[in-house]
């Protein structure tokens, strides 16, 4: 649960995340670990581990070869958003940090966001802090060429909170199906469509 992932070359990545053990006690935990799952014959193995601390709710994509990991919650018992970038090479089964992605004002990072990849640039927006009391409102983009991030838009509903799926339909970012904090309430089921 909460994993980020991304496809590279018919093998898909999975990075982070939480697990949970049942038992007289509920226990969960944050990883670290990377599995990849190749597509063609089905088998599953590990790569390498995010050279960082254990996260979840991190978002995930693919540019070029190269797969990315962006954002999400460090830290099960602390509960701390992260505004990290972490970029993974399978030829070499390495991973390298890259540049912060900007947050919205009163945020250190951002967890349960999305991201998408539309031409060759990585898009990475909504998520909240860890407790949800402040939403990101900034569309960032990313360029691999020059490790930069930029604002190129902000959501004009500063109350949005987070989705749980995002794509490009040709220009258009269509997103939803999350939470959306609005005067301290959930709202589900939400489906908007960004030019």
């Amino acid at each position: 649960m909460g994993a980020a992932g991304f496809l590279i070359d018919n093998k898909y990545y999975l990075s982070c995340g939480q697990s949970e053990i049942t038992g007289a006690a509920l226990i969960r935990f944050f990883t670290k670990k990377t599995y990849v799952i190749d597509l063609t014959n089905f088998t599953m193995s590990t790569v390498a581990d995010l050279p960082s601390d254990v996260r979840s709710f991190s978002s995930g994509f693919a540019i070029d070869g190269k797969g990315y990991i962006v954002g999400g919650i460090k830290n099960y018992s602390s509960q701390v958003a992260t505004d990290e970038c972490w970029e993974y090479n399978p030829k070499f089964n390495t991973w390298t940090s890259k540049s912060k992605t900007p947050t919205s004002a009163g945020l250190s990072g951002v967890g349960y966001g999305c991201a998408d990849v539309y031409g060759n640039f990585g898009y990475y927006f909504l998520g909240a802090d860890a407790n949800f009391n402040i939403a990101q409102v900034n569309i960032n983009r990313y360029n691999p060429v020059t490790d930069n991030w930029e604002v190129i838009n902000t959501l004009k509903d500063e109350t949005s909170g987070y989705a749980n799926v995002a794509s490009f339909v040709g220009k258009k970012m269509v997103y939803g199906f999350g939470i959306q904090k609005r005067n301290g309430a959930d709202y589900s089921q939400r489906l908007d469509i960004l030019e």
